[in-house]
């Protein structure tokens, strides 16, 4: 044998170190196996992964936590289903960050229950008290915050672990997914993988109305062939279904990518008391609409994206409501709709870019002779007859229940509209505030039909240079468009500053 092959490996001595207590060392020999050639050159993932994994561990014991974080995630980035990197990773972090709760719910679901240590429990009791108390605490500072009328709003979104540990699982299908609600977990951590869904999210065993499906790795949520929405939180009857769930359903998706068939929104929320919350969640490249929330229903998102969907990012009807944190919209045929008795859409720190038409379009359900004369239909300016359909259908709906529709824009960015920053139109009621609109085509306000508008320490930037959009026969880019019994092209009194 030669003495090569005799010598420990750097990640055996490491070892070695770790156990005597000598943590310094023991980082440093770990150090050395992964920057050797060896590694390097042939890039073997699970020895790197270990390596990683192993430092971290020094790291934490020496207090290092930064560099116990750096460690961990790189460990993830290889192996996602590391329990010991997502336990790391999470005793890292400050208890109460969205990370350290993410892991240590994945770490819970990951570990067979007999191996769960005390200390791993321990952190999870800690970590579960913080998330809860910030939630607490959002919940306090947002109840004292005024939405420019007076009213509350609603806390950004943050996640939430379950009190008993217990009610987490693992799953690796969707089969599995619904096994495990049916036993009673309440937080579902899914393995990396494609998840073909069966378009209506699973109910939880009776007495579990709300549940958390977690994304670790790359997860996809998709729609089976002939389905529609990947992901469906419904609380309306169908078919022959006589009674509604009750009681109505909540569930919470985290860092999954939706695909539906692409004859549907990707992901819908419908019937009174349902709510979808989408965290780090994203769609891409989709034939149809991004999120449909319809119906008394309501949808809040923090910290999602949405690129290229050939209808809207996210369009809101017939009694929704949405609220939205740090989303951004990139490049979709429009953004936010909202209309046909649409109740609320709050942006809190957006980003709307892109757009082919509308950033942003609202219309309340104010209707009077101006409105009527309006003639065409800026619902949806398609030729799909069902869509259109869904769309008048909408409209009338609004119409009789005569839902006032609220917007709110706080520190939002919403440039390069290829028709209109923000059109708001039939008596909606739109507060701005220090929001950044840039370059839309032709006004970044189109303010019409009853609507009222407070703009408020915004930044509007516009060229004055010709206008590419078609509508109605505009011909400046300018930045605020006010219009005075709108009958259906262009004109009315523009205002504002740059």
């Amino acid at each position: 044998m030669s003495t090569q092959a005799s010598m420990p490996s750097a990640r055996e001595r490491g070892n070695q170190l770790y156990v005597a207590g000598n943590y310094t060392a023991a980082a440093v020999a770990y150090s050395e196996g992964l920057e050797s050639e060896q590694y390097k050159q042939h890039g073997k993932a699970d020895e790197l992964a270990a390596l990683l994994c192993n430092r971290s561990a020094c790291y934490l014991e020496l207090r290092n936590l930064a560099a116990a974080e750096a460690d961990s995630r790189a460990c993830l980035q290889l192996q996602p289903c590391n329990i010991k990197a997502h336990y790391r990773l999470a005793r890292a972090l400050p208890h109460e960050h969205p990370d350290a709760i993410a892991a240590i719910a994945t770490a819970i679901a990951l570990c067979d229950p007999g191996s769960r240590s005390d200390a791993m429990l321990q952190s999870y009791t800690n970590i579960r008290d913080a998330a809860a108390a910030a939630a607490a605490a959002a919940t306090a500072a947002d109840s004292a915050t005024a939405d420019g009328r007076g009213s509350a709003l609603r806390p950004p979104l943050l996640l939430q672990l379950p009190p008993d540990p217990g009610r987490i699982a693992a799953a690796s299908s969707w089969t599995e997914v619904k096994a495990a609600l049916r036993r009673g977990a309440s937080f579902i951590v899914l393995r990396p993988g494609t998840y073909i869904t069966e378009t209506i999210a699973p109910t939880a065993m009776p007495g579990i109305a709300a549940y958390t499906l977690l994304a670790v790795g790359t997860v996809v949520l998709k729609s089976a062939p002939g389905g529609s929405h990947a992901f469906w939180v419904n609380a309306e009857p169908l078919g022959s279904m006589l009674i509604l769930r009750s009681p109505s359903p909540t569930v919470t998706l985290v860092g999954m990518r939706l695909i539906g068939s692409g004859s549907a929104a990707a992901a819908c929320v419908s019937g009174e008391g349902a709510r979808l919350n989408l965290l780090d969640c994203h769609v891409a490249d989709y034939e149809d609409a991004g999120l449909l929330v319809a119906g008394k229903c309501t949808a809040q998102l923090a910290r999602c994206t949405f690129t290229r969907t050939a209808s809207q990012a996210i369009e809101v009807r017939e009694g929704g409501e949405l609220t939205a944190d740090r989303v951004t919209i990139i490049s979709c045929s429009q953004g936010v709709t909202a209309y046909g008795g649409a109740r609320s859409v709050v942006l809190r720190d957006c980003t709307i870019l892109n757009s082919k038409k509308e950033n942003m379009m609202v219309c309340g359900t104010y209707e009077n002779a101006a409105t009527r004369a309006l003639g065409e239909d800026v619902y949806n300016r398609g030729t799909d007859p069902i869509a259109c359909s869904v769309a008048e259908a909408a409209v009338q709906s609004g119409y009789r229940l005569g839902t006032p529709l609220d917007v709110l824009l706080l520190d939002c960015t919403i440039s390069h509209a290829g028709c209109f920053g923000v059109s708001a139109d039939r008596g909606a009621n739109v507060v701005a505030r220090g929001c950044y609109l840039e370059h839309n085509d032709p006004f970044a306000f189109f303010i019409k039909g009853g609507t009222d508008a407070i703009i408020l320490a915004c930044c509007i930037v516009y060229s004055g240079s010709r206008s590419n959009c078609t509508w109605g026969n505009v011909n400046v880019n300018v930045n605020v468009n006010v219009n005075v019994n709108v009958s259906g092209g262009g004109g009315g009194s523009k205002g504002g500053s740059k």
